[in-house]
């Protein structure tokens, strides 16, 4: 199901962007299973979530800048979620990495 769909029916948010992070894979006995994370960027509540069957989904607003607090104390603790969280600050990471200064670009972060 595209991300944009997905968030919309669990959570009664649409996104203006959706930016995937990561995808990751479980290789089991049996089979591969994986999934994906994704950012989504301006969000407005636009309607009701619709559940299907016994799924559930809650939603809470808090800043960003509180989340690894919110891991470190607890209150986050699906693991899923976490990877989430830290594919975004990878994610953040690699930017910054990716336009260090060199000796052919000495004012990258300018």
């Amino acid at each position: 199901m595209p991300p944009g769909r997905e968030l919309l029916e669990e959570t009664g948010y649409q996104a203006s962007d959706i930016e995937r992070l990561e995808r990751h894979v479980r290789i089991r006995r049996f089979r591969t299973t994986g999934w994906h994370s994704f950012l989504a960027r301006d969000v407005t509540l636009s309607e009701e979530p619709t559940f299907a069957g016994t799924e559930h989904t809650s939603v809470r607003l808090v800043l960003l800048a509180d989340v690894p607090a919110l891991i470190a104390n607890g209150t986050i603790d699906h693991a899923l979620v976490v990877v989430a969280f830290i594919d975004y600050r990878f994610s953040r990471w690699f930017e910054v990495w990716r336009r260090r200064p060199t000796q052919n670009n000495p004012c990258a972060f300018n």
